[in-house]
């Protein structure tokens, strides 16, 4: 019988040789599959072999071809769609190894090291603000300086330790060897990583200065028993860090996970606390640091929350900047400051002016100026009763025309400009003339322990001076003892904010702190006996005798 039917149970002449001809070309398609090429490309291919079969058999060949040879694709994976980054062991732009494939390895080492028990520690490290850069610099400008920052990173790197990729600027350092793991030198480490960015990335010609967050998780807070599971603490520790600010560095807790899910739930409260004045500004009083009589306060924002309390900022901040109500919260702020300056007006008359934060988001309003005479002129005060406090942030921010044009306004009007933590990042001194600065405030990890760390102390005094020449006011904030507070004023501070003076308070207990501090200040008075004329000779507080 023809057309290869089956006879007697044999298979037909046709049926064989279409056969043997399958065989042969699977075996080419699979000797290209692994030595050649792997993946849907290899269908690239499907013609020259089609075409092969024909000039091998003829029409039979070709269409045996055309049958056999897809189908043997298709068993093989050829035809299905994988993830390249998922078969990937290294990292295409640094060369680094996956953070993910390389967990198994930190495992087996430590616990055939130590017995069974993990002892490796882990950081996670980001590059900040990866998406400025790319508004900057494009995709391959940032790729340049991921590029570099693995490079540098490089450099941690020891014995068996690991430096790996989580994601495209985002890096995992697995810690195995020697003993590293004890709160302090990790805190250490993160400082000089950190430290490792200083110097300033070239990219086409121009000098780019990037920080970087760290998050790091010790074995014994770990809450897994896996290098896996060190990893995502670490990683957790580093979100942490992230949504503080930029240069932060976080240590992993056990309650982390639980913040998360307690920053979720507030986001569905925050409007109702905003509608209803549940967010309300505390005071923290500025003082002079000649002789002490206030020279200002400033409002701070706290969420008298009906379960949990007085939440602090860097509770809810973070999340209002995350949905967008910064700006309303500013309102709010002003508001309600200005409703205390007036009743401190009509009282005390002892507060001078208080100092109100304001957001990025709040300075780019064209209309800002308007907003703020109209909340003066409702409360019937001048402008000089009113200070803006913005960031270091807002200074970097390149050709920001709108708030350089707002600053401007609300200094002719009568306002101070107070920048904030001045010293921490990078904002220039061209920076702080253009955005008309009118006092820095030095923050307290500059100003901590300056009355026993001579370094501390020389870079106090360097700031100092430099505003001082550029004829700009000071601000000690976060002074916390009595000798910070006379340190700084010998070194000529102008002015002085903390606990060392006084807490944030709410707004009703100002008065009454105000009278105490005036009593306070009469009694610190020195008793100098009259001259022969009869007049009295001075009248110097204690700290300045």
């Amino acid at each position: 019988m023809s057309g290869g039917v089956r006879v007697g149970g044999r298979l037909g002449e046709d049926e064989l040789y279409m056969q043997n001809l399958s065989q042969r070309l699977g075996r080419l398609y699979l000797r290209l599959h692994s030595t050649v090429l792997s993946g849907p490309q290899i269908v690239a291919f499907l013609p020259a072999i089609t075409l092969a079969a024909y000039w091998i058999g003829g029409e039979r060949a070709l269409i045996a071809a055309a049958l056999t040879v897809p189908a043997t694709m298709a068993a093989a994976g050829a035809l299905s769609v994988s993830d390249p980054a998922g078969q990937r062991e290294e990292d295409a732009l640094t060369g680094l190894p996956l953070a993910q494939n390389i967990a198994g390895k930190v495992d087996a080492i430590t616990h055939t090291r130590d017995g069974g028990e993990m002892t490796s520690a882990a950081l996670a490290i980001s590059i900040d603000d990866l998406d400025e850069l790319v508004k900057r610099f494009g995709n391959s400008g940032r790729d340049q300086i991921v590029k570099a920052a693995a490079d540098r990173l490089r450099d941690f790197v020891r014995g068996d330790d690991m430096l790996s990729v989580l994601e495209p600027g985002r890096f995992a350092h697995f810690l195995v060897t020697g003993q590293r793991r004890e709160l302090e030198v990790l805190l250490q480490l993160a400082a000089r990583i950190q430290g490792a960015f200083d110097e300033a990335f070239s990219i086409n010609a121009a000098r780019v200065y990037v920080s970087v967050s760290v998050g790091f998780c010790q074995p014994n807070r770990c809450p897994g028993p896996s290098a896996s599971d060190l990893l995502d603490a670490a990683d957790a520790a580093l979100n942490e860090a992230m949504v503080h600010g930029t240069s932060v560095v976080r240590a992993f807790s056990a309650d982390m996970p639980n913040r998360r899910k307690f920053a979720g739930a507030l986001i569905d409260e925050l409007s109702d606390a905003l509608s209803s004045n549940a967010i309300t500004p505390w005071f923290q009083p500025q003082i002079s640091a000649d002789f002490g009589e206030v020279t200002g306060v400033e409002a701070l924002a706290r969420w008298d929350h009906p379960e949990r309390g007085v939440l602090l900022p860097q509770d809810f901040l973070p999340i209002i900047e995350e949905v967008g109500l910064s700006e309303l919260l500013d309102e709010l702020m002003l508001r309600r400051a200005l409703i205390s300056m007036r009743s401190w007006n009509d009282t005390t008359k002892l507060v001078p002016r208080v100092a109100v934060n304001f957001s990025v988001d709040t300075l780019r309003n064209a209309k800002l100026l308007d907003k703020v005479m109209w909340e003066l002129d409702r409360f019937d005060l001048p402008a000089t009763d009113l200070t803006i406090e913005v960031s270091e942030a807002v200074l970097e921010r390149k050709h920001d025309d709108i708030v350089a044009r707002n600053l401007s306004r609300l200094r002719a009007l009568g306002t101070a400009v107070d920048l904030d933590g001045f010293g921490t990042g990078n904002a220039g001194l061209a920076a702080i003339q253009r955005f008309g600065i009118s006092r820095v405030k030095i923050p307290r990890p500059i100003i901590a322990r300056i009355d026993s760390d001579h370094s501390q102390k020389k870079l106090v005094s360097g700031i100092l001076t430099m505003a001082e020449q550029l004829e700009i006011d000071t601000l000690a904030a976060g002074v916390e003892t009595r000798d910070e507070r006379v340190q700084l004023s010998q070194l000529g501070c102008g002015h002085l904010q903390g606990t060392a003076i006084c807490g944030p308070i709410a707004s009703d207990e100002v008065a009454q702190w105000l009278t105490a501090h005036q009593a306070e200040l009469a009694r610190s008075m020195p008793r100098i006996s009259a001259g022969n004329d009869g007049k009295q000779i001075g009248n110097l507080p204690r700290d300045r005798r």
